[in-house]
């Protein structure tokens, strides 16, 4: 947001977003937490896939 102030509040309605999906979560399953941060490390902020990593 500090960079690009124009996507404030797009920004807060995201942040507001991933923290009800995290709430939601079942942390006891590890299949949910990897589906929940690739999602948003990968499809939302758009990060690369490293492919190379081991799981």
């Amino acid at each position: 947001m500090e960079l690009k102030p124009e996507e404030e509040q797009q920004a807060s309605l995201e942040m507001v977003r991933a923290a009800q999906e995290w709430l939601a979560l079942d942390l006891a399953d590890d299949a949910a937490l990897d589906r929940y941060f690739d999602h948003w490390l990968y499809e939302v902020l758009g990060y690369a896939r490293n492919e190379n990593r081991s799981t």
